[in-house]
């Protein structure tokens, strides 16, 4: 069973913050930023993260095998993110199907 698990964060700043985690993120395995489209991926060893920016919202969906994935995989992008925003109080919020 796939869980599907979408996070998101409202910021005036979506697409510096995005494209700031896909460069981090994917120095490890991969990933890809596109400006143009205010888009990208970030690649895990299972699976990989979508991100997408619109007006002052940020979108981050994760498909992960497991419950434990998902949970591991939210928590890893959330911290960098908070992290990365901390003068902005960037929060996410997270819903699963």
């Amino acid at each position: 069973m796939t869980i599907t698990s979408t996070g998101t964060c409202a910021t005036s700043r979506a697409a510096r913050y995005s494209k700031q985690l896909v460069s981090h993120m994917s120095r490890r395995h991969g990933g890809e930023w596109d400006s143009e489209a205010d888009r990208g991926y970030i690649l895990f060893p299972t699976t990989r993260a979508d991100l997408k920016c619109a007006d002052d919202m940020m979108t981050i969906t994760v498909e992960a095998e497991d419950e434990e994935t998902a949970t591991f995989l939210e928590d890893v992008i959330e911290r960098h993110l908070v992290k990365f925003g901390a003068k902005d109080n960037l929060t996410m919020q997270w819903t699963r199907s």
